[in-house]
């Protein structure tokens, strides 16, 4: 007899190898917790274009996690900040979006001035460069209560690589 048990990603396999019966675990084996943060909110079949249309500024298109907690928002924004900023100076697709999630992911976390957040994603090289910026605003939008926080503003590859990560070559050699 086949005993059919849904397991969820919280369990490790030495509990399934517990918590089953014999039969159990040989026919079905445990599903894989991911090692990364979990993905971009809401799902992925909705497009950030289809959110955002005919939305205000504030609506949410994704969150962006930093281990459990949320590191980033994303909000449809102006032409000035948020999606419709990305969508049109840097143009926005599957692969940007989780170009963002892996920076806000595992980049390095930066506050270069107050009310300002930034995110890099750089190279493992001596000396560091960066591949990818993300840059919020973990504060209120313009003290506006109802967009805080305000979240991205910009995410980019920078075009010189270059960063405030390896100022000094010294500590290379």
């Amino acid at each position: 007899m086949r005993v059919k048990r849904k397991i969820s990603g919280a369990l490790s396999a030495a509990c399934l190898m517990i918590c089953l019966p014999v039969e159990a675990r040989a026919a079905e084996p445990a599903e894989e917790v991911p090692a990364e943060a979990p993905a971009a909110e809401p799902a992925e079949e909705v497009s950030a274009a289809a959110i955002c249309k005919g939305k205000s500024k504030r609506t949410i298109v994704r969150k962006y996690y930093r281990g459990v907690r949320v590191g980033a928002i994303l909000r449809c924004g102006t032409k000035n900040w948020g999606y419709r900023h990305i969508q049109a100076g840097h143009g926005w697709s599957k692969s940007y979006d989780n170009k963002i999630r892996r920076t806000v992911a595992s980049g390095i976390e930066d506050t270069p001035l107050p009310g300002s957040k930034t995110f890099e994603r750089v190279t493992n090289q001596c000396p560091p460069r960066v591949i990818f910026k993300v840059v919020t605003n973990p504060l209120a939008y313009g003290g506006d209560p109802r967009i805080d926080p305000q979240g991205i503003i910009t995410a980019y590859a920078p075009k010189s690589l270059e960063s405030n990560v390896g100022k000094s070559d010294a500590k290379c050699k």
